[in-house]
């Protein structure tokens, strides 16, 4: 297993983990979540949000043999 930084390919596998939780971080909402990985990827291409709004950096962790995501984590990150 390993922890990477979300991407666009992982939609899939969040929203069926979504559904399994269905918690406040990660609501069953495709639109959601698909919106949450946009705002992860801005922040890391770009480093650091403007300064009303956090930087969201949301990981996975990969299941290597299966190909699939088992979990996530997020950070908030405020200036």
């Amino acid at each position: 297993m390993i922890l990477r930084p979300i991407e666009r390919r992982d939609l899939d596998d969040l929203v069926d983990l979504a559904h399994m939780l269905d918690s406040v971080n990660l609501p069953s909402d495709r639109d959601f979540l698909e919106n949450r990985i946009e705002q992860s990827l801005h922040s890391f291409r770009h480093g650091r949000a403007p300064a009303d709004t956090p930087g969201i950096y949301v990981f996975v962790i990969e299941d290597q043999e299966a190909q699939r995501c088992i979990g996530t984590s997020m950070v908030l990150a405020k200036n």
